[in-house]
């Protein structure tokens, strides 16, 4: 019911292990430019609404999509809610607390019923029992001493752990009706591609979750200092670190926190070795499976060659590290235990042209 009302507000990526109930929350900044396809380079929160304009309800298939494809990462399912579903949520956990850690005032937040005009937002220092309007204030507020869109993504993912903790104690998430009831109270103002089973189960997951495990991270200029902002044809817009376009950093960043347990429980040594004509490119590769928890042990350098390949000495012992090798770099694994029980990725000039220099 407002301006720009199919862009996407806010943006979190969530990452759920099912059997060692590691959770991990990631921010984006809305305004980070980035490539959408068919539609050039944007804002990615407008990645949503091109994705509306192309087909109601495609918006968040399109948004999945580059979120993916910024992060390097998969992005496996949705849930998208607007503000008013938010707020109702909220409200029928009879509330949130929040423990406000210094006073917000941002005389420019919107007024609720004509968001042209400026009706101020403000909440003293302290723990504070929130309904779901207050509560979206607190999330969304920017200007004033609210910080910027960085600092109201950090109180974002803090007030969905309160929402959590809430819901747990009234039991909404061990209780399959309670948590139906919601969703249906909720109605119209939520999507996602979850089925009711699914639902169900990752409420399941998540009520054994403790708080204090939970990694939450944004991707900022200030803490992380991943971004900064710039000017591109006449627009405000965040753009990576090391320039527009550059995201390895900001993937590897995303790797780091988003990694893949099996990986890290098998623990393979992999030795990577440079077949390739592109020593850069070859240095930025080493360093993204170094990202992604994989165990380098060893980098070497050979004869140029244009085909890449797995040498796999583990003797089973390393399934997953071989299976996202082989993935990754679209190369067939051969067994050989004489070079080693590890797995050695010899990388020719195949791989690096394919990879560039994301």
């Amino acid at each position: 019911g407002h301006a720009g009302s199919t862009l996407a507000d806010t943006m979190i990526v969530a990452s759920v292990d099912p059997e060692t109930k590691d959770v991990a929350m990631l921010s984006l900044p809305r305004d980070l430019y980035v490539p959408i396809p068919k539609n050039g380079k944007n804002k990615i929160n407008a990645a949503h609404a091109f994705g509306e304009m192309q087909k109601t309800g495609e918006g968040p298939n399109i948004a999945k999509e580059v979120v993916g494809e910024v992060l390097d990462i998969p992005v496996h399912n949705y849930v998208r809610v607007d503000f008013t579903g938010f707020k109702k949520a909220v409200d029928v956990l009879g509330g949130v607390t929040i423990d406000v850690a210094t006073p917000l005032s941002d005389s420019e937040y919107p007024c609720e019923k004509d968001e042209r005009k400026a009706c101020g937002f403000s909440v003293k220092a302290g723990t504070q029992l929130m309904n779901g309007a207050t509560a979206l204030k607190y999330a969304r507020c920017r200007k004033g001493n609210c910080g910027n869109d960085f600092g109201r993504a950090a109180r974002q993912q803090e007030v969905l752990m309160a929402m959590r903790e809430k819901a747990l104690q009234m039991s909404t998430l061990t209780n399959p009706a309670k948590l139906a009831g919601i969703i249906d109270t909720i109605g119209s103002h939520v999507r996602t591609d979850l089925s009711t089973e699914e639902l169900t189960r990752l409420a399941e997951i998540l009520k054994d979750v403790k708080s204090e495990t939970v990694r939450s991270k944004v991707i900022d200029g200030e803490e992380e200092k991943l971004v900064q902002v710039a000017n591109i044809a006449g627009a405000s817009v965040v753009i990576p670190a090391g320039g527009e376009g550059k995201f390895g950093p900001i993937q590897d960043f995303a790797h780091s926190l988003f990694f893949d347990r099996h990986l890290v429980e098998e623990n393979i040594p992999v030795t990577v070795v440079n077949a390739s004509t592109k020593p850069l490119v070859f240095a930025a590769l080493v360093e993204r499976l170094k990202g992604y928890r994989y165990n380098i042990v060893g980098v070497e350098q050979a004869q140029s060659q244009t085909q890449s390949e797995l040498i796999d000495g583990t003797a089973g012992k390393g399934k997953y590290t071989r299976r996202y090798l082989e993935a990754r770099y679209a190369v067939a694994a051969k067994e050989d235990a004489s070079r080693g029980e590890g797995i050695i990725l010899v990388v020719g000039d195949d791989t690096v042209t394919k990879t560039g220099d994301r």
